[in-house]
């Protein structure tokens, strides 16, 4: 069994766990492994062997179940069985454990996940690759007793003892349950519980998921319909511009073109002017606005009011926390 936790700590009562994390393998590492043997009540030594992604910080036993070493492998590595020789092996953890009458043992060690190989989220989707459990004994490779020998050639703790891989590998691997707005959208094996990162193994397999951000698409669109807007807004004041440029441009012509035709009047058929209001009645009376002004003032005011909401509601959701 394999699972994962936030947290743990280790006392002389045990070790306490601080919970599981949600969506991704982060925190610590808990491995449990039961095996049977055919001498009950006999003292089992064991060794895993981990890869550089596999490594585990402070490798600690959870239960105090025997004694533990951690070590670093050695030179060579013999054994009739192809993907032993071939596997990258970067920590060794080993112990001893003693069986029951009925010839099971059990052990567990727990250690903290390397920085290098933390999982991050990195989007809206995230590709997670949680285990890959390997053949153990392939049959054309295996001894008449089932598994594959193993030779630790100058390994530290392991070394000069017989070791033979187990013939059967079944369990189940935990992560934790998904989180707010988390949604797996594919996974191998295909999860039995869609709210719980768990899988149930048999054999050779591997557990691969691809997590879906559901709250940063929803941000993403909706920094698209404000950008929509503001685009829109920006566009209908741009409008209204060069409306009333083009009206103050023909105005202009039309007076231009008014002055060009002029025609000599006799001083009897002269009209008569208008009176002319003197320019202390007409103290307190602004200037006229035409309307297309009024229509591009009205524009520019409401668009600086949009935008202005707009920059504020982004500012609030760039800072909201995520779950």
């Amino acid at each position: 069994m394999i699972r994962f936790e936030k947290g743990s700590f280790t006392g002389p009562f045990g070790t306490t766990f601080t919970g599981p994390p949600k969506d991704l393998p982060v925190g610590v590492r808990v491995m449990q492994v039961t095996f049977r043997t055919e001498v009950p009540s006999s003292q089992i030594r064991w060794a895993i062997l981990l890869n550089d992604d596999a490594s585990l910080t402070e490798a600690t036993a959870a239960r105090g179940l025997g004694e533990l070493a951690v070590s670093l492998p050695g030179t060579v590595l013999a054994s009739s069985c192809p993907q032993a020789q071939a596997f990258q092996t970067r920590q060794v953890i080993s112990g001893t454990v003693t069986a029951d009458q009925d010839g099971r043992a059990e052990f567990d060690v727990h250690g903290g996940i390397a920085d290098g190989v933390k999982y991050r989220p990195s989007g809206a989707r995230t590709a997670v690759n949680v285990i890959q459990v390997l053949s153990p004994a392939p049959p054309a490779s295996a001894s008449s007793s089932g598994g594959c020998d193993v030779n630790l050639i100058n390994w530290e703790q392991v070394g000069g003892l017989r070791w033979k891989t187990p013939t059967v590998t079944s369990g189940n691997v935990t992560v934790g349950g998904l989180g707010v707005d988390k949604v797996v959208e594919s996974a191998n094996p295909p999860l039995t519980n869609a709210g719980t990162l768990s899988w149930e193994l048999q054999g050779p397999n591997s557990v691969t998921y691809t997590l879906l951000d559901s709250s940063d698409l929803r941000r993403r669109e909706l920094y698209l319909l404000l950008a929509g807007a503001t685009a829109g807004l920006a566009a209908a004041s741009l409008i209204e511009l060069l409306k009333v440029l083009i009206g103050t441009n023909q105005r202009s012509t039309q007076g231009q073109q008014g002055s060009i035709a002029v025609r000599q009047v006799p001083v009897g058929e002269m009209p008569r002017l208008p009176s002319v209001t003197p320019a202390s009645a007409r103290v307190g009376r602004g200037p006229r606005i035409g309307t297309s002004h009024r229509k591009l003032l009205a524009a520019l005011t409401v668009g600086a009011a949009m935008g202005a909401w707009l920059a504020r509601v982004a500012r609030t959701l760039r800072g909201r926390p995520r779950d």
